[in-house]
């Protein structure tokens, strides 16, 4: 089995290698940002903004750096509800690669949330909810050492904070809803800029990649096509004698229940190392009826590697056939409760994924996930290439 203690001897590698947790204690600190304040740029209706035109937003001098922060979530999420596209250069320091990528990464998700909604192919949110800024003291794992002694830049101020929200809702990725942020900023004639915005998933979406690049409305609509083309329709899956069979509703209802909130008879490896597979394992064990196996299973005490590691469990589960279901070929055929593994795309082996999740809305494509511990929906799952398993029983 796998100990905390043994993580932290391997931190730079588990970072970059695979999905990082969140399990937030109750926030503490100062109420900083709320409702998308009044537009600081001009949204142009969706039909009519021409695909090369970005709206720029400017920071003004005399910005506080938390102010600083709020205008960086606030411009993002206004881009995200309007489907336009903000740059927001002026509040980023453009050495950093992963700041580059970040507004390429944007720029990507709003090409995708824009053609999926045209082209009707699957749910895209654009309701604006309310969500705040909740400032804290300290880091909560070894983030400080880790990133300080790989900063290439020095910084002036650095902040830690969570982002909370409405319960049941989605945000833009970027606010790792329930997550610990760290957000390291300097000071430039006047204006504050972020050298890093640290989150768990940051690492695998901003800098597994290289350098990102904007594909063009075509291709971008091609790959999005082939995304949600038909496939054949899965046959059902009969339930051999003496296994456990699967009970969607009753695995949704535990990701619902613990994604946030942990359950307290089973481990927590932390935000740094990585709970998405420990999560969604638990959740599908509540589905078999809280069955386990000798190969597969958790506690208080640990996993084995099938119950915590992405890959481990994709071997065990599907190519060695430890749990009858099957691959589901399209997420044009997802439905709750099916399991989703996504690696990001030019990042290392093709066969090695870094994050796992759990479809619980199968007509929106909501997914849960821990790592960080909030809902994504599949419209915003941007430079990722997916495999879909839907379990179907169980022999414990």
């Amino acid at each position: 089995m796998m100990k905390k203690d043994k993580f932290a001897a391997l931190a730079l590698a588990v970072l970059l290698a695979g999905c990082s947790p969140a399990q937030p204690p109750a926030a503490q600190g100062i109420s900083a940002s709320s409702e998308p304040s009044a537009a600081s740029a001009i949204q142009l209706p969706v039909e009519t903004a021409p695909e090369q035109q970005r709206e720029v937003y400017q920071p003004e001098e005399g910005l506080t750096a938390q102010e600083t922060i709020a205008a960086y979530f606030d411009q993002q999420y206004q881009a995200y509800t309007s489907l336009s596209d903000i740059d927001i250069s002026g509040l980023l320091d453009l050495n950093q690669m992963e700041n580059r990528n970040l507004l390429t990464w944007l720029q990507i998700l709003n090409q995708r949330r824009r053609l999926l909604r045209e082209n009707d192919l699957c749910y895209v949110e654009t309701e604006v909810f309310p969500y705040t800024i909740l400032y804290e003291e300290q880091p909560e794992d070894d983030r400080m050492s880790f990133w300080s002694s790989r900063m290439e830049t020095d910084y002036d101020e650095v902040y830690h904070f969570r982002i909370s929200g409405e319960e049941g809702r989605a945000y833009p990725p970027t606010f790792a809803v329930n997550a610990q942020h760290t957000v390291f900023l300097k000071r430039e004639g006047g204006i504050w800029k972020i050298i890093r915005h640290y989150y768990p998933g940051s690492v695998r979406s901003l800098r597994f990649a290289g350098e990102l690049t904007l594909p063009s409305e075509e291709e971008m609509l091609a790959e999005l096509k082939l995304e949600f083309s038909s496939a054949q329709a899965a046959q059902a899956v009969a339930t051999p004698p003496g296994a456990a069979p699967y009970n969607a509703e009753a695995a949704v209802d535990y990701a619902n229940r613990y994604m946030a909130k942990s359950n307290s008879e089973f481990y927590h490896i932390g935000d740094w190392q990585g709970n998405c597979q420990n999560f969604v394992s638990q959740a599908l064990s509540h589905g078999f009826g809280d069955e386990m196996t000798g190969e597969w299973f958790g506690g208080s005490g640990g996993g084995s590697a099938a119950w915590e590691s992405v890959n481990s469990f994709w071997r065990f589960a599907v190519e060695n056939g430890g749990m009858g279901g099957q691959v589901v070929p399209s997420i044009a055929s997802a439905q709750a409760g099916d399991v989703m593994q996504t690696r990001t795309k030019g990042a290392g082996d093709e066969d090695e994924y870094n994050h796992i999740l759990i479809v619980t809305d199968g007509e929106r494509l909501l997914l849960a996930q821990n790592s960080p511990a909030c809902l994504v929906y599949y419209s915003d799952l941007v430079n990722v290439q997916t495999r879909i398993f839907r379990p179907c029983y169980l022999f414990a």
